[in-house]
C-alpha cells in the first residue's frame, strides 16, 4: 500500500451526522504480472467528532 491521503472535508459543517474519508492506492509496489493485490481496505471512513452543534 501507498500512504494514506489527507482526510477529506467533513460532509457537513455542524452536527454529529457528518463523515470524512481517506484513501490509499495499491502502488507501493504495485502487483506485477497478475500477482496478489494488497490486503485490507483502500478507503477509511470516520465520523467528524470535532464539529460544533448545529444551532
Amino acid at each position: 500500500w501507498g500512504s494514506w491521503k489527507p482526510w477529506s472535508a467533513c460532509t457537513a459543517t455542524c452536527g454529529k451526522n457528518s463523515t470524512k474519508y481517506t484513501t490509499r492506492r495499491c502502488d507501493s509496489p504495485a502487483p506485477l504480472y497478475g500477482g496478489n493485490g494488497c490486503g485490507g481496505l483502500a478507503f477509511n471512513v470516520t465520523n467528524c467528532i470535532e464539529l460544533p452543534d448545529c444551532s
